[in-house]
C-alpha cells in the first residue's frame, strides 16, 4: 500500500507515479490524496485543511450570529480526509484479497470534507434557504449554550433537550422558569432564545462552574465546565485513568505530557517513552556506530555547520 497526499505533480516528478509503481507491482494499492483530486479544473491547486474549510461551506456555518465566518482552527478537513483514505484503503485491500487486483484510489480531500456539511446541503435543497450561524446555540434545542460563571473567564455549557431536562434545570435553578409563559415549551424557548440565555447567565454567574456542573449532572441535565489547559492537566478523570505521561528531561526536569488515549490490556506503554532529544544528542550513535563515520569526518561536519550540538549564536 502506498498513501500520499502531495500535489498531483509531486509523485510523478519523483518517478513514483501509480503507473510506474504498478508496472513493478500490479497488486499495489495506491491512494492519492491531493487537495482536489486527480482531474478537473482545480487539479493543480495546492490546498490545506484551513483553506478547504471555506470552500466546502463549513466556515459559513461557524461563528456567532451576524459576526464574521470562522474557521475551526483545527483543519478539520485533514482528519476527515484521513478517515476517507483509511476506508478507501481497506476497501481496496478487501477487493485485492478477493480478486488479486490492485487499485488506484483517487481521493479528493475537498470532496471528503463535503461530508461535514451534508446536513446543511440537504436543508438548502429542501427549504431553499441558507443555513445561518448560531454560535453555541442549536437549531432545535433551547437552552443550548455556554454561560458565564463565577471567576475570571469561567464558563459552563448547558443544554435541555426535552421537557424532562428542562424541568430538572428549572428545579436546580429555582428561578421560577417553569411557570414563565415565555418558556412554556420548546417552541417558545426557541422563539425567545435571547431572553432565556440572559436569564440563565444571570443565574450561573453566581456559581462555581465545577460545582454547578456536578449538581446539574446529578439532576439529569447535560452540562460541562469549560476547562482551560491548566485545569485539564489536573482533571480527576484523566488522573484516575493515568492518562498523562510523566517524563524527565535532562534540561527541563520532570514534566507532564499528553499521553496515549489507548490502553492495551490495561497498559499505555509509557515505560518505553523517552523525552525529546537534545540538539545533536544522537549524532554519535548515528554517525559513528550506524554509518561508520570517523572522528575526523564528524569534526569536519561540525566545523562546516552541517550538523550541530548546540543552538547557533545570533548577534
Amino acid at each position: 500500500v502506498v498513501i500520499e497526499n502531495f500535489s498531483v505533480r509531486a509523485m510523478p516528478a519523483l518517478g513514483l507515479a501509480y503507473e510506474q509503481l504498478c508496472a513493478a507491482n500490479p497488486a499495489i494499492v495506491y491512494v492519492a490524496m491531493p487537495a482536489f483530486g486527480g482531474d478537473g479544473p482545480y487539479r493543480d491547486y495546492i490546498g490545506y485543511g484551513p483553506s478547504l474549510e471555506p470552500m466546502i461551506g463549513l466556515t459559513a456555518l461557524m461563528g456567532y450570529a451576524d459576526d464574521e465566518p470562522r474557521v475551526t482552527a483545527t483543519a478539520l478537513v485533514d482528519p476527515m480526509a484521513g478517515v476517507a483514505a483509511a476506508a478507501g484503503t481497506l476497501t481496496a485491500l478487501e477487493r485485492r484479497g478477493c480478486t488479486g487486483l490492485g487499485a488506484y484510489v483517487d481521493l479528493s480531500q475537498y470532496e471528503a470534507g463535503l461530508a461535514l456539511v451534508g446536513e446543511a446541503l440537504v436543508e438548502y435543497q429542501l427549504s431553499g434557504s441558507e443555513p445561518h450561524r448560531l454560535g453555541n446555540a442549536h437549531f432545535t434545542i433551547a437552552p443550548h449554550g455556554v454561560y458565564r460563571c463565577q471567576g475570571p473567564d469561567a464558563w459552563i455549557a448547558i443544554a435541555a433537550r426535552d421537557e424532562d431536562e428542562w424541568r430538572a434545570l428549572c428545579a436546580v435553578a429555582g428561578r421560577g422558569w417553569e411557570v414563565d409563559p415565555r418558556f412554556a415549551d420548546q417552541a417558545s424557548r426557541l422563539a425567545r432564545r435571547a431572553a432565556l440565555d440572559a436569564a440563565i447567565s444571570a443565574w450561573t454567574a453566581d456559581h462555581d462552574k465545577q460545582v454547578l456542573t456536578h449538581t446539574l449532572l446529578a439532576a439529569g441535565v447535560p452540562a460541562g465546565a469549560v476547562l482551560a489547559s491548566s485545569e485539564y492537566l489536573h482533571e480527576p478523570q484523566l488522573e484516575a485513568r493515568g492518562y498523562f505521561a510523566e517524563l524527565t528531561h535532562p534540561l527541563t526536569g520532570p514534566q507532564r505530557f499528553d499521553g496515549s488515549p489507548l490502553r492495551f490490556d490495561g497498559e499505555r506503554g509509557y515505560e518505553a517513552w523517552l523525552p525529546g532529544p537534545r540538539l545533536g544528542e544522537h549524532n554519535a550513535a548515528l554517525l559513528y556506530d550506524l554509518l561508520g563515520y570517523s572522528r575526523e569526518d564528524v569534526a569536519r561536519l561540525l566545523d562546516t555547520a552541517v550538523i550541530a550540538e548546540r543552538p547557533p549564536q545570533y548577534q
